[in-house]
């Protein structure tokens, strides 16, 4: 029995030391797994997230990079041998930021109270908090649709009542809500309705088999160079190089003026001057529809394409060219902004609580959102914080951040090639005038980042991009990388469709020139120039031809543009010689579209003349009127002593406003160039015999001396106020005759000025200093959104007025005027007032917010000692604080001569009006 016991123990600590040692065993295995999972796991996902940068990228920028970025030296570049040289740039050089103000608020101030209607996947939505502050809201929905073509929207059919959740039945809506509490809300809103046909077209159209597959996304910022976009925009570029491993090309060039000469390039391969005409105001002229646009080859593999930009009055294919007839792409954002921008709103950059930039970045979410699996090419391009001025580029930089991580976070860029991108840098602000800023205009900002897979997948051709970004590269080698991504999976190596583009997944050549690359050399930003005196008389000769150059090319309307004159050279330089680099020439055509480059010019030339005889110059210069600064390139020809001009190599380096508003809409390319006629200043036409007259009158009353010194009133003059006693003696002497005809015909002089002070007085009195023509245009809007604000201030309807006269004011007098809208914007009313009655005709303008009234009074009526048939002029101006028109008015009869203050505010819709709306 005992026996059996201590067998039993026996064999039961055997099984317990058992068991412990299995649980130990797991616990410890546990432990080690856990331990691993934390430490060595994540030591080796972070190995994993390693990607490689350009340490340039960090130095540019001032910014220290991460632990898990590799940084690629210089040594990789190999920069030495590259033909095209880029000067280096600073984002800190002083020189450049004396010019700048940068915002200090990261974003502009939108109304607090957040919207109450939302788009979520293709959904209205109400917010919740509304709901919550307000109770029941019930909303009416208006779709904004595009009419006929690009310059006109409507509105499809009113939907009442709207509830939470409904499919959207167009992209961009007005949406006017009431609350159960009385609160009104309304606002215009954007999203992506769906549609059943686009989710099916990659399996209707599938894409060609060698076509890589990824999406395309492309967002832009008009006019922000590299080196601005890394200054006002720190947040986001420090996560594009150092999260997403985005790859910046340095040397991108541009190849012309302005946007069109930007995106052109990027979305046809080809320039303005190798695309049908569409130029307005041009014989034959057409829509831009049979452009060779690369979003109808995607459309074509299956994508779905989006294309937007705000500011629609400078339009990038609508300002100067004639738009499109059919609508071009599949989500097309013109129509939301068009309605958009005509709004007035105290706050301009704003959509109710959130800012218009939110509201595009927005948009784009709401395209990957609603196609998730479908591919997609979207570019959108944004312009109103940095087109008139980069100093509200900062506001942008907390929203395109927030964007960033939120598609990096989702995914949406695992399988998208993402090309953040600016056109040019500042064209027309003070900086230009600067030599950094003028390469930082030719230098605008790239960065292409490939979806990590393809990185993987491709290092070699991953190595070629990052080599690329150090050469020289140009909008056509954008356009030429999306036609390489249609036949990328194809047995044969690529082929570039011209010789002047190369896919950026291509290796371009070190000694790859401006003129392979078909950049003028007034644009090429690696060539070297030296500055030379403004003083030498070949830089004048320079000067007055490209005057008369000016002057030549807008000859066609002399009528309207004033003739120019040479105000002052500011700045000349020339080309430092290098065979290796562009030698361009002019151009073939009195537009500059056909280029010309100078082994051409040479063979039409006497073979005599020597290559080195050619130089290139380049100027700055100011012209009046009105003051236009310009750069211009061209070479001298020592043959016929000419320099060989052409508009393509001219750039206007300050604004010109509205001041080439008479031909804007005719011939848009003279904007830059024209200075309307009929803004010359009367001033200017002023009797220059009254002028010469003052002039002989001062310089003969101060001698020959200066102030009182010299021979005027002292020493040996007339009047010796130092020997008052002593009488002047000798032959120089004047005779007594002489000196009192001289102080009465001063007594006379000076009581003839008094008498045409007055008649000036009373002549001006009650004239008006300009016609009611030149009034309403004689005025520079400080900005675009200044302008828009102005599009529905002119109502027809009844009007209030009160003027103010012998020291107080009448009225106020209500009557009622007439708007018609068209090419010639005029009014017309009638009334009533304690003078009598009256007619109104008159002009007006949407551009600069002026309203010119001639009123004419109906003898006969009212007080007859007052109403004498006589008409009063009328000039106002919109006052946006106080909400009306404030001016003043101007009389002028043979009885009385008299102007003072008038206003003039809006009181209501006429009857007719009202049951319209209804």
């Amino acid at each position: 029995m005992q026996i059996r016991r201590r067998c039993r123990r026996y064999y039961l600590t055997q099984t317990s030391m058992f068991f412990l040692t299995i649980v130990s065993t797991f616990a410890t295995m546990i432990f080690f797994q856990r331990y691993f999972s934390t430490v060595f796991f994540q030591q080796h996902y972070e190995i994993d997230q390693i990607f490689h940068a350009d340490e340039t990228d960090f130095e540019d920028a001032h910014i220290l990079p991460p632990k898990n970025v590799h940084l690629i030296s210089k040594e990789f570049y190999n920069t030495t041998y590259l033909t095209c040289q880029y000067p280096k740039l600073t984002i800190d050089n002083p020189n450049i930021w004396k010019y700048l103000q940068p915002v200090k608020k990261a974003k502009p101030d939108c109304e607090k109270a957040t919207n109450w209607v939302y788009v979520e996947n293709g959904s209205f939505r109400l917010s919740q908090q509304a709901l919550q502050k307000h109770g029941a809201i019930v909303c009416a929905y208006r779709p904004i649709l595009r009419s006929k073509d690009d310059f006109s929207t409507m509105e499809g059919a009113r939907l009442f009542p709207i509830v939470d959740k409904m499919p959207l039945v167009s992209d961009f809506f007005r949406a006017d809500c009431r609350a159960r509490d009385g609160s009104f809300y309304s606002n215009i809103h954007s999203g992506i309705m769906f549609d059943a046909g686009l989710h099916m077209r990659h399996i209707w159209n599938p894409m060609v088999k060698t076509h890589l597959g990824y999406n395309v996304l492309m967002f832009g910022f008009d006019s922000v160079s590299r080196m601005t976009f890394m200054r006002f925009l720190p947040k986001s570029y420090t996560y594009l190089i150092k999260e997403l491993g985005s790859i910046v090309m340095k040397g991108y060039n541009i190849v012309g003026d302005g946007t069109p000469a930007a995106l052109l390039p990027i979305l046809t391969g080809k320039t303005e001057r190798e695309l049908p005409e569409a130029r307005r105001g041009h014989t034959d002229a057409q829509t831009v529809d049979r452009f060779p646009w690369i979003w109808k080859k995607f459309k074509d593999n299956g994508y779905v394409t989006q294309w937007a930009e705000d500011l629609q009055n400078v339009g990038t294919f609508q300002m100067r060219l004639k738009g499109f007839r059919d609508q071009p792409v599949d989500h097309y954002g013109r129509p939301f902004y068009l309605v958009a921008e005509s709004m007035r709103t105290s706050k301009p950059y704003c959509f109710g609580s959130i800012t218009r930039l939110k509201s595009m970045l927005n948009w784009i979410r709401d395209l990957y959102d609603m196609y998730p699996i479908q591919p997609k090419f979207s570019f959108v391009f944004h312009s109103q914080y940095s087109h008139d001025s980069n100093n509200r580029l900062p506001y942008g930089d907390d929203e395109l951040l927030e964007f960033l991580k939120f598609m990096h976070q989702h995914g949406y860029f695992d399988k998208t090639i993402f090309i953040l991108m600016t056109d040019h840098g500042a064209r027309f602000s003070s900086l230009r005038k600067t030599y950094q800023g003028k390469l930082e205009e030719r230098l605008p900002f790239i960065s292409i980042r490939m979806p990590p897979s393809f990185q993987e997948q491709y290092p070699r051709i991953m190595s070629n991009l990052r080599l690329n970004s150090h050469r020289l590269t140009t909008p056509f080698d954008l356009h030429e990388t999306f036609e390489h991504l249609f036949e990328f999976h194809s047995n044969e190596p690529y082929q570039s469709k011209t010789s002047r583009s190369y896919s950026l997944l291509q290796l371009i050549p070190e000694n790859r020139t401006c003129e392979q690359a078909d950049i003028e050399q007034h644009w090429c930003a690696c060539l070297h120039w030296n500055e030379i005196s403004i003083n030498e008389s070949l830089i004048y000769k320079f000067g007055q031809q490209a005057v008369d150059f000016l002057n030549d090319f807008i000859s066609d309307y002399k009528n309207e543009c004033a003739k120019l004159s040479l105000y002052q050279i500011h700045k000349a330089s020339q080309l430092k010689p290098n065979d290796r680099l562009l030698k361009f020439v002019g151009s073939s055509d009195k537009d500059g579209r056909v280029p010309t480059f100078r082994n051409q010019t040479l063979k039409r030339m006497n073979k005599t003349i020597d290559l080195k005889q050619m130089r290139s110059y380049q100027i700055q210069f100011e012209t009046i009127p009105g003051h236009g600064q310009f750069e211009l390139t061209a070479e001298y020809n020592p043959m016929n002593d000419t320099f060989l001009i052409r508009k393509r190599r001219l750039s206007r380096m300050n604004k010109y406003g509205h001041t080439s508003a008479c031909i804007a809409h005719k011939r848009p390319e003279f904007r830059e160039i024209c200075y309307c006629s009929k803004l010359l200043n009367r001033t200017q036409k002023s009797n220059p015999f009254l002028v010469n007259s003052y002039s002989n009158l001062f310089s003969e009353s101060r001698g020959g001396g200066s102030g009182f010194g010299g021979g005027g009133f002292s020493g040996a003059g007339i009047f010796n106020y130092g020997d008052y006693g002593s009488s002047c003696t000798g032959p120089d002497c004047p005779s007594s005759t002489v000196i009192w005809l001289s102080i009465l015909g001063g007594i006379i002089g000076i009581l003839s000025l008094i008498f045409g002070v007055a008649y000036c007085i009373k002549y001006w009195n009650g004239r008006p200093r300009q016609s009611n023509i030149l009034f309403i245009r004689n005025r520079i809007v400080q900005n675009c959104e200044q302008e828009k604000s102005y599009m529905n201030i002119f109502q027809s309807g009844y009007w209030k007025s009160q003027y103010f006269q012998y020291g107080k004011w009448h009225g106020s007098c209500r009557f009622s005027l007439s708007f018609k809208d068209g090419s010639h914007q005029t009014v017309t009313g009638s009334g009533t007032d304690d003078v009598g009655k009256f007619t109104i005709q008159g002009i007006y303008s949407t551009e600069t917010g002026r309203l010119g009234l001639t009123k004419v009074y109906q003898k006969g009526t009212g007080n007859p000692s007052q109403n004498l048939g006589h008409q009063v002029t009328i000039q106002l101006t919109w006052n946006p604080t106080s909400k009306q028109f404030e001016g003043k008015w101007y009389v002028q009869t043979k009885m009385y001569h008299g102007e003072n203050k008038f206003e003039l505010k809006f009181d209501g819709h006429h009857l007719s009006t009202v049951y319209e709306k209804i």
